[in-house]
């Protein structure tokens, strides 16, 4: 959580299509993950904050994203492995609060993303979030 990378995006190797590899990283949040989104079958995550202001105390809490990009110009076969090596991807980025598969990039939204961080997060919800 002290690194100032909040994304990562890894796809399959062009030489080797069964081996991932990273193909991005940055400290520009979700908006910049999903600006990285290209015409390849992609798994990230993404760190936000669940920002608690009750007048007297601030705190900020590490919020973790999976994201699984199937790109819809992918090869049928190739998007069918990915959906199984899914459940692998996301054991390496373990300790996520939300997961979302996306068709599309303007799929995930902020909005989206708080509406499932306040649905997993029970009684004491954050006032904000911090993208």
């Amino acid at each position: 959580d002290s690194s100032a990378v909040n994304w990562m995006l890894c796809g399959y190797n062009a030489e080797n299509n069964s081996q991932l590899e990273l193909k991005g990283q940055g400290e520009g949040g979700m908006a910049e993950l999903i600006s990285n989104l290209t015409d390849e079958i992609l798994f990230g995550g993404f760190r936000c904050y669940g920002v608690d202001d009750r007048g007297n105390t601030v705190s900020r809490r590490a919020k973790f994203g999976f994201v699984f990009y199937p790109c819809p110009e992918a090869p049928m076969m190739r998007r069918a492995r990915a959906g199984r090596a899914k459940a692998q991807v996301s054991q390496v980025l373990r300790s996520t609060h939300v997961e979302f598969q996306i068709e599309a990039p303007d799929e995930l939204t902020e909005e989206e993303v708080i509406a499932k961080l306040r649905h997993c997060g029970g009684a004491h919800q954050p006032t904000s979030y911090e993208f």
